[in-house]
């Protein structure tokens, strides 16, 4: 059987490689073709084989109907990089290029089917934020979210899944989390294209500073300046990330509720009591001048060593894990009860295609209204 050929816009090869943060010796290596080649096409667009289109398309994560547009689609908004500048290597990988990517088109679709009224409406809250910008936005937030310093302090509470459904469900603020390797980043914030507003986090960090990395990006979000974070321990924060961890601080660990600690098993038991990790309640207490610098460096480094040896501990318990987790419990982790539950809504209402379906919670369609209700 003859190869089917056909020819495509070469620019939307090229946008397509570079959306999605792949250079042209690593597309050559998947598909199998010279390096020479794949420039060649995407030079002319012309005889390419159909199978390999096909390839390219699932290795860009687009549509193959994409390829064959006349004009070349817009690039993707980037958040304001906030990270560390004295990293190496600033650019993004592919997989942080896409998590950026994927969470645009969920707030696209959300802004689509959504009316522009009841949208605008969801956010009158932060604009009343934006106006005041005083010392008590951290409990104004509170409030917001109706989550007293006493629900806080309750264990079941102090989880990412508790403080995600509350933002969610009181702010309108979308929350994905994808698997980008938490040296790349914790988390951003998408504010680019205008409401739905959307909060994006490493999957791979630990609980705790997931929690932390979200009040940060509210933070952003509220400052209207959105931006790809960095939000641990390090002192060495831009002026602006400074100010969103100190939000975020504030937020989780009011200053009556922090207190003088004895030992390292004191600390502990004030950051459990808190929901908050040993590192955020030391910082904290230093910034408020409730420990001094000797002792804050000494339990730092113990705090250091122990995740150190957590984190290995923790890498050879992966390698014996099966680590299966069904695919519809996976893209809702991913995505979140509310953006999971919208594209449900919408798609039992008839108004998108099993095709978008596939695309935006990667699922297949059949069975799935059944699995999400169990």
């Amino acid at each position: 059987m003859s190869t089917i050929r056909v020819d495509v816009n070469p620019k939307i090869l090229v946008w397509a490689r570079e959306e999605r943060g792949f250079n042209i010796d690593y597309v050559a290596s998947k598909v199998k073709k010279d390096a020479s080649i794949i420039q060649d096409w995407e030079t002319h667009g012309c005889g390419l084989p159909y199978t390999i289109l096909v390839k390219l398309s699932q290795l860009y994560k687009r549509q193959v109907a994409v390829f064959f547009l006349s004009n070349t689609p817009p690039e993707t908004k980037k958040p304001e990089d906030f990270r560390n500048l004295n990293r190496q290597n600033k650019e993004l990988s592919p997989d942080a290029i896409l998590a950026i990517r994927r969470t645009k088109r969920y707030l696209e679709l959300y802004r689509e089917y959504m009316p522009a009224e009841q949208l605008k409406n969801q956010y009158k809250w932060l604009q009343v934020l934006r106006e005041r910008q005083h010392d008590g936005l951290e409990e104004t937030l509170r409030d917001l979210l109706d989550v007293p310093i006493s629900e806080q302090k309750k264990k079941k509470n102090q989880n990412l899944k508790f403080w995600r459904n509350r933002i969610e469900e009181k702010l309108n603020i979308f929350v994905f989390q994808f698997p980008v390797d938490e040296s790349e980043f914790d988390g951003f914030s998408y504010i680019a294209d205008g409401p739905p507003f959307g909060i994006t986090l490493s999957n791979k960090a630990t609980e705790n500073r997931k929690i932390f990395t979200l009040f940060h990006e509210i933070a952003h979000i509220i400052k209207d300046h959105a931006g790809i974070c960095i939000t641990g321990p390090s002192r060495t924060f831009q002026k602006f990330e400074t100010h969103c961890n100190k939000f975020a601080a504030g937020f989780l660990m009011p200053k009556n509720e922090m207190a003088i600690f004895s030992s390292f098993e004191d600390l502990q038991s004030r950051a459990d009591e808190l929901g908050v990790s040993r590192e955020a309640y030391l910082i904290r207490a230093h910034d408020l001048n409730l420990v001094n610098d000797t002792d804050f460096f000494d339990y730092m480094t113990k705090i250091e060593q122990i995740n150190k040896m957590f984190m290995m501990k923790q890498a050879e318990e992966n390698k014996h894990g099966n680590g299966y987790v069904p695919r519809d419990i996976l893209s809702k982790s991913y995505r979140g009860e509310k953006f999971f539950d919208f594209v449900l809504e919408i798609y039992n209402a008839n108004r998108i295609s099993p095709t978008v379906v596939r695309d935006v919670l990667d699922l297949k369609v059949m069975g799935l209204e059944r699995s999400s209700r169990q």
